[in-house]
């Protein structure tokens, strides 16, 4: 597996779909990102080093559009614990500043959202 990855992923609680741009088709979920890379959960072997052409539905609207554009090349793909699926790791390529920008805001939201759910279930063992 990618083991130098420079900067913390951060996991996803909701579902983020991604799909191949050229026909819109299902290939997985986001399983964590960062603004360099994504982990998917993908329903099929990728080729390491080849790329892809991807869109990333983020659960809210940006002001662009909620599905963010992206080229990538895959790092590596193994079979998952999850059966029929496959942890697929995806290098960003590319990325155009808005829709880096809308990642990083991505990002910000599910580190406050994990936060929150961390301090509860804090609580709940206090």
């Amino acid at each position: 597996m990618y083991k130098t990855r420079k900067q913390n992923r951060v996991d996803v609680i909701s579902y983020v779909r991604v799909s191949e741009r050229r026909n819109n088709n299902s290939i997985g979920f986001v399983k964590d990102l960062n603004n360099a890379g994504i982990r998917l959960k993908s329903l099929r072997y990728f080729k390491p080093q080849t790329n892809c052409h991807l869109a990333i539905s983020l659960p809210y609207p940006t002001k662009y559009d909620n599905s963010v554009a992206i080229d990538a090349k895959v790092i590596w793909s193994t079979q998952s614990d999850l059966n029929g699926y496959f942890d697929t790791g995806i290098e960003l390529q590319d990325v155009k500043p808005h829709e880096l920008d809308a990642i990083e805001k991505f990002i910000e939201y599910v580190a406050d959202t994990n936060k929150f759910f961390s301090l509860n279930e804090a609580e709940k063992t206090a």
